[in-house]
């Protein structure tokens, strides 16, 4: 399944005021689930209407753009604007996460990380982010911990990522 738009700024989904969910995503974020495999979008933005949902709360609300959780496999995302979400422009959560590849992504303006990448397990591995650009997160300051551009742990490959426009809170790589 691949989800794609006319180009990275023509086509627009944006989250409905008040919905506070990720406005897409892969698999659930629980383990023993069925794999979702070989889906992606891209050339496409993806708006988070960050001022019409409600502030997130610590340690719920996790809510992002594009969500892959446990046993997603070959999932995809590229050629994205990702900007105004709530919680994380990417988040991958749980277990065996593998074999996912995002390139030419632009992330801004969000509440927490710009990718929250964590496999629980350490069982994920091929992943990759690949020319990827966060500016301006950690705004949700009602946050416990110190927000990050980029926050990965186990299975990851990154090359060409750059953070900037940090805000208060806000460290480069957690």
């Amino acid at each position: 399944v691949a989800l794609k738009g006319a180009a990275k700024t023509a086509t627009k989904l944006r989250l409905v005021d008040g919905a506070d969910c990720h406005v897409i995503q892969f698999g659930q974020r629980v383990t023993s689930i069925v794999t979702v495999s070989d889906c992606g979008v891209s050339d496409l933005e993806i708006d988070g209407n960050r001022a019409n949902q409600t502030l997130p709360s610590d340690p719920d609300d996790h809510w992002a753009a594009l969500a892959v959780s446990s046993n997603c496999e070959r999932i995809t995302g590229r050629d994205l604007y990702i900007h105004d979400i709530q919680y994380y422009g990417i988040g991958g959560e749980r277990t065996g996460i593998k074999n996912c590849h995002f390139e030419r992504i632009l992330i801004e303006n969000t509440g927490a990380d710009g990718i929250d990448w964590k496999n629980d397990d350490s069982d994920g591995y091929g992943n990759v982010f690949s020319g990827i650009t966060a500016r301006n997160p950690g705004l949700a300051t009602v946050l416990s911990l110190a927000e990050t551009a980029f926050d990965f742990r186990s299975g990851v490959f990154f090359e060409n990522l750059t953070a900037d426009s940090f805000a208060a809170e806000s460290d480069l790589v957690g």
